[in-house]
Formats: C-alpha cells, sequence, structure tokens
C-alpha cells in the first residue's frame, strides 16, 4: 500500500535493500519441498548480460527465504548459455558468469536456482541453417519454422548443450520446461505436428515427453 508520497512501485527499493537483520541464513536442505517464487518486479530483457535488469537482489533473497522459498526461476534461452548449432552464442562466458554469480548468492540465502526453457526455440524460414539441415525443418507457422526434435541430431545437441551448462554452471537447482506455450518450439508444441514428415506419425505426447526428457 501507498503512504503518504510514497511514489508507485517504491516497495521495490525496499525489496532490494538490505535486512538489518544479521542472523545466518540456513543452508539448502537438499530433501526439503520445493518451494519456487519469482521475482516481484523481474523485467523482460537479458539480466545476465544487463546488471541493471537483476531481478533477485541479496534484499529481495533475504527476504524470500524467510517467508518459506527455498528456490527462485529465471526465464533464459539455451543458445544464450550453451552453444547449439541453431543459434549464434555471443557472450556465452560473461552470462555464465553472471549465472554463476547468480547461484552463489542464492546459495548463502539457503536457495537455489532453477531455470525455465522453451527449447528450441523456432528459426526464420529461411534460416541458412535449414539450408544446411534440411532434415532439421520441422512445422512452419507465421513464416518460422520449428527445430524438429524427431531428428536425432537435434536430440544429441540439446543434451550437448545442457550437459555443457550444467558443467559450467555446477550450482544449479535444476530445469522446468513449458512445451506448448507461445513459443513455437517442437513440431506438436502448436498442434501442428501431422504436418512434419517425421512427427506425423507420432502421438503428440511421445514427441513432447521425449524433447523434455532430453532436456
Amino acid at each position: 500500500a501507498l503512504e503518504g508520497n510514497d511514489s508507485p512501485f517504491s516497495f521495490i527499493e525496499t525489496l532490494k535493500s538490505p535486512l538489518a537483520s544479521s542472523s545466518k541464513p540456513a543452508p539448502v536442505d537438499e530433501q526439503a519441498p520445493l518451494r519456487m517464487g519469482y521475482s516481484y518486479f523481474a523485467l523482460c530483457g537479458d539480466p545476465l548480460l544487463d546488471p541493471a535488469l537483476d531481478p533477485y537482489p541479496d534484499g529481495l533473497l533475504a527476504r524470500l527465504a524467510p517467508a518459506g522459498e527455498n528456490a527462485v526461476w529465471l526465464h533464459v534461452e539455451l543458445g544464450h548459455l550453451a552453444p547449439v548449432p541453431w543459434a549464434q552464442a555471443t557472450h556465452l562466458e560473461q552470462r555464465r558468469a553472471a549465472l554463476r554469480d547468480l547461484v552463489a548468492r542464492a546459495a548463502r540465502h539457503g536457495m537455489k536456482i532453477f531455470l525455465y526453457f522453451n527449447e528450441p526455440r523456432s528459426l526464420p524460414r529461411a534460416s541458412p541453417v535449414f539450408k544446411q539441415h534440411p532434415d532439421w525443418r520441422g512445422v512452419e507457422e507465421k513464416d518460422f519454422n520449428a527445430v524438429c526434435t524427431s531428428a536425432p541430431e537435434v536430440r544429441a545437441a540439446l543434451r550437448d548443450a545442457i550437459t555443457g551448462l550444467c558443467r559450467a554452471v555446477p550450482g544449479l537447482g535444476g530445469f522446468f520446461t513449458i512445451t506448448a506455450s507461445e513459443n513455437l518450439t517442437n513440431c506438436w508444441s502448436h498442434g501442428q505436428g501431422a504436418k512434419c514428415p517425421r512427427c506425423q506419425d507420432r502421438k503428440p505426447a511421445e514427441v513432447i515427453a521425449e524433447a523434455s526428457a532430453t532436456i
């Protein structure tokens, strides 16, 4: 609630500010049930590249932990954190270093960092990737094509990218995926898998489960 001359969203600065209490946070309890939340003031953008967008300053983590949370999540694109053959990875090490810092800061408050993926991301229809790998071209939607996860090489690239990320940032809590969101990912993510020559004879649940299991 606003008081006096408080401006809208002034609570954000309050949440960012350090707590006066000097009590030591509890260590991460690996056996505790997962109680995961999201930042009150996360903005669209690339917080691992732009420190000004930090959604989890120490002040917020220090308040979430006593409230019962033991994990928070961050939306990322895999191609920003690991090399994949259908994305141009830039500033990869800078983002990984920022993620390691966030994981370490969260751990000091007894919390884990989880990453949210929509993968693999679709590509423009004219992408040179599909010219080099025509069997990777999945279903089309609004001038974009899915990168088909029924192609074994695509799943292998996903697996290798996740493996490399876990080795580069070993303290991660884990991942979750949303495979039928607003983003076109696997060929059945928007219910059009029958238009793909590799996915048309496969059940939607099979393709979607395989994509998540690969990650």
